[in-house]
């Protein structure tokens, strides 16, 4: 990752830290209901941001913050049995007109994130292209929080992280180094049965690189669609352009190359230049932002 990239998402992952715990001191410090329910709604909004959406990125923030979030919740939502005080009174207070809007607004988010998105789906199927590990999807399907959406080739495309049972991609609080993250290194194979239709290996690992934004890669031509498989690690790409692949053939090794703020898998299919919605024969349902695979 840039420096610059990484000392921006550290500063954005204190702001965050620090106000979810200003907002659990808030709650459970509360003396009438207006401040609770307050205190209560916008941790509902920070609880669905950081479990549903992945906010802030498990690589730059200190801890595991969905699960923190939830037990700060619970922890001011008990702290209101100790107060009197109908619900209409919730909503006399300015602070919890802030907390309902926040909480709509997330939910409303979480929500459309499932309905939103490319309509056409690939003709063939894919099987996951990991055989191990447990994987987030950073970005995912539908139009919310997606900054792939912008290129109409892109947006249906997947960034996979690999990730710890608290849900960080990252050993230790301060590493930077490719070999710090848990996805680096990890073997690929290949998702479907095809004739690999362009290759590129050789650019480095951890230099962010907008010229080559796939950075190493391999493109599979499944008689249907090209799916492609990018920021693989340099010096595995172990296929070459004209080769017949089966599904399940290892292919490479995931990576940090091109335009790439970590190391992480992006995985995409598109016909005719337009981007094709995933479809995978070993994992069911929508990829949305935050959805978690274990292998």
């Amino acid at each position: 990752m840039a420096s610059s990239q990484w000392q921006w998402g550290r500063a954005w992952a204190v702001i965050w830290c620090v106000a979810v715990a200003f907002s659990v001191l808030d709650g459970v410090t509360a003396t009438d209901p207006g401040s609770w329910a307050g205190a209560l709604l916008t941790l509902v909004f920070f609880t669905i941001m950081s479990w549903r959406f992945f906010l802030p990125s498990p690589s730059i923030a200190p801890t595991p913050m969905a699960a923190l979030t939830a037990i700060g919740t619970i922890a001011v939502a008990a702290h209101g049995a100790w107060l009197n005080g109908a619900p209409a009174s919730w909503l006399t207070s300015w602070h919890a007109w802030i907390g309902l809007v926040l909480a709509m607004l997330a939910t409303t988010a979480a929500v459309a994130a499932l309905f939103t998105g490319v309509a056409t789906s690939m003709t063939g199927e894919l099987i996951f292209p990991m055989r191990d590990g447990r994987w987030r999807v950073a970005v995912g399907q539908g139009r919310v929080l997606n900054h792939h959406w912008s290129d109409p080739e892109q947006r249906e495309a997947l960034d996979l992280v690999r990730v710890s049972w608290t849900g960080r991609s990252q050993r230790g609080l301060l590493g930077s180094a490719n070999e710090d993250f848990y996805a680096f290194g990890t073997p690929l194979i290949a998702p479907c049965t095809g004739t690999v239709i362009h290759t590129r290996d050789g650019l480095p690992d951890g230099v962010v690189d907008v010229s080559e934004v796939a950075g190493n890669h391999v493109v599979i031509d499944n008689g249907h669609e090209h799916v492609l498989l990018a920021h693989m690690r340099s010096g595995t790409v172990a296929v070459s352009t004209g080769d017949q692949v089966n599904a399940g053939d290892h292919i490479g090794e995931v990576g940090n190359s091109g335009n790439s703020g970590e190391p992480h898998l992006h995985l995409e299919a598109k016909r005719d230049g337009q981007a094709l919605r995933l479809r995978f024969s070993d994992v069911g349902g929508r990829f949305a932002r935050g959805r978690i695979i274990s292998r």
